[in-house]
């Protein structure tokens, strides 16, 4: 993923997706992020999971921020 810049500094972010991912029951086999990239390594059963657990998560938290700002 690659995130604004605004995820250097917000806290709990990697948390928000891990919790995500875990409700999904998706293993998450590594973790690496460098400013605003973040690579989340599963293994390919649970790639489709993830993919779509993130997608889901970052466009629920898209709307919450329309909505809190409209």
């Amino acid at each position: 993923m690659t995130s604004p810049e605004e995820i250097t500094t917000t806290r709990r972010c990697i948390s928000a997706f891990y919790n995500r991912l875990s409700s999904r029951k998706v293993k998450v086999e590594d973790t690496v992020s460098c400013y605003d990239d973040t690579i989340i390594v599963v293994g390919t059963k649970d790639a489709s999971r993830a993919s779509e657990a993130l997608t889901e998560f970052v466009g629920e938290e898209q709307r919450k921020l329309y909505e809190s700002s409209g």
